[in-house]
């Protein structure tokens, strides 16, 4: 029986309850990780970050508790709200297919990110950093971009990789530090002192650990590889096909005379993954208002269990309005065995864009996501412009 989700307005918790944005603390290692929660008295709750409300797909009780879920991000947080207070429990499920948990707390009408955490005036923080993430077990070092905008000591910002973007970050300037967080596939904090042009002992923590530690400078003329030079067709292959089945059991391959004589983007994706999320979003609306485009999504899943990835896609479909085919092409261990013409899969999502007669043209590793500004408008302008020009030939 599916549950209606105006159960705020019945349950005694919420029964005079409006419009609440709650601030939560979620503990880690490096400290409290504060994220913002918005209750709506129509029974919806969104994650707020920076300019976006990231909307739960679930919202349901069980006795006396509130639950909210991220299905497609294998994240829940339960909540028992009582006389203006709120106490919690995350609940995700990671890569490795396990759930973890951890209790927090939270304060109604509080929109501060970050508390003040040092005296003294705020540091100038710039517009744009080349950042370096380090693994710390490893030693390897990733190259990165920072953005960011500043308003008031308010900071909204995200971070670019070769392998996507960490979407919308929001924090604030304290002292001679930084702070961001986001409440998303999970909860996460950055924090790193600002040193002159620099960034400096910068670290990442989730409520389940500590991430990779970063650094910066500030250089308004950096930037990333090239990313249509990432990921190519391996010598002797000028073409790309492949033959996966859809949620109904129907095998679906790139040479189906569906996609004959279009111009076709091949979407390599994870329905868990953030930045896929992204893309998926701009695809879909991009194909609405472009009709003459095909599209196929090749789904790589934490678990290639149709029992487990199907209802994972079937939702993905609803949520984002999909209305192209997503195939289960496999996990997201074996995509280079399942897709061998490619040299690597090297980032979720990586889009193959195939002109008319079948030749692949390009291929983009990873996605500038709408938390990236500029970035994200320049990417829909060459995307834009680049499969008109398929479509002209």
């Amino acid at each position: 029986m599916k549950i209606k989700l105006l159960l705020f307005l019945f349950l005694p918790f919420l029964s005079m309850a409006q419009e609440t944005l709650w601030r939560l603390e979620i503990p880690s290692e490096g400290g409290a990780i504060p994220v913002h929660l918005l209750l709506t008295n129509d029974g919806k709750a969104f994650a707020i970050n920076a300019g976006e409300k990231l909307e739960f797909d679930r919202v349901f009780t069980v006795e006396d508790k509130l639950h909210l879920r991220m299905e497609l991000y294998d994240l829940e947080l339960i909540l028992a709200i009582k006389d203006g207070k709120l106490n919690g429990i995350l609940n995700k499920r990671g890569a490795d297919m396990l759930y973890r948990q951890v209790a927090f707390t939270g304060t109604a009408n509080d929109p501060a990110r970050f508390k003040n955490r040092a005296a003294g005036a705020a540091r100038t923080l710039a517009p744009k950093y080349q950042i370096a993430f380090k693994n710390e077990s490893s030693g390897k070092e990733s190259p990165a971009i920072g953005v960011f905008e500043v308003n008031n000591g308010q900071v909204n910002g995200s971070f670019l990789t070769n392998t996507g973007d960490y979407r919308y970050l929001q924090g604030n300037i304290s002292g001679d530090s930084l702070y961001l967080s986001a409440l998303g596939s999970t909860a996460v904090m950055y924090k790193a002192r600002i040193k002159g042009d620099s960034l400096t002992g910068g670290i990442s923590y989730t409520p389940f650990g500590k991430g990779s530690a970063f650094s910066g400078v500030k250089n308004d003329s950096y930037a990333l590889a090239d990313a249509s030079k990432l990921t190519f067709l391996k010598e002797g292959n000028d073409r790309f096909n492949f033959s996966f089945k859809d949620i109904n059991g129907t095998d679906v391959s790139l040479s189906d005379p569906r996609f004959r004589g279009k111009v076709t983007v091949v979407q390599i994706l994870g329905t868990w993954c953030p930045n896929c999320l992204d893309e998926t979003r701009f695809l879909t609306e991009y194909k609405k208002e472009n009709p003459g485009i095909e599209i196929i999504g090749l789904a790589f899943e934490r678990s290639a269990e149709p029992s487990f990835a199907y209802p994972k896609i079937a939702r993905f479909i609803e949520r984002f309005g999909v209305d192209y085919p997503v195939l289960l092409a496999g996990t997201t261990q074996d995509a280079g065995e399942k897709l061998p013409q490619l040299n690597h899969v090297m980032a979720f999502p990586t889009s193959i864009i195939v002109d008319r007669k079948g030749q692949v043209r390009k291929i983009h590793t990873g996605f500038t996501g709408p938390g990236t500004g500029s970035y994200y408008d320049e990417y829909r302008k060459e995307f834009a412009a680049f499969i008109q020009q398929l479509q002209a030939e």
